[in-house]
């Protein structure tokens, strides 16, 4: 959908207001027992991450660990997506020119996912 309108446009800003900060799924677990959370921006705070909405939205660096979890966001263009021990940042700058790749990650298989961008 393109959204062309100031009407449109409210509602995706509606729409947009209403997502969560971060997903958690407990049952989802590796072969070290962490569970997946996915966020924007990762997490930089390990006492009380889930009310520091800034940070899940805008920050940019190496995560905190957060025990038992491993965490997969974006919100910070890389050429290929960068997987560390707990953490994975898929994003890979599609609408970048000099990047121009979708990423995904599967979790827990850890099979990257990568599609090239076609105008």
């Amino acid at each position: 959908t393109v959204y062309s309108n100031n009407d449109n446009l409210e509602i995706l800003n509606d729409f947009c207001q209403k997502l969560p900060y971060y997903l958690e799924f407990p049952d989802v677990k590796d072969d070290d027992g962490n569970y997946l959370i996915v966020v924007h921006a990762g997490i930089y705070k390990k006492d009380n991450w889930k009310q520091d909405t800034d940070s899940l939205i805008w920050t940019r660096g190496v995560p905190v660990k957060i025990p038992g979890t491993f965490q997969v966001f974006g919100h910070t263009p890389h050429k290929k997506v960068v997987k560390k021990d707990y953490w994975a940042c898929v994003d890979t700058g599609v609408c970048f020119p000099g990047y121009h790749k979708l990423s995904a990650i599967q979790f827990p298989s850890m099979k990257i996912f990568e599609q090239d961008y076609y105008d």
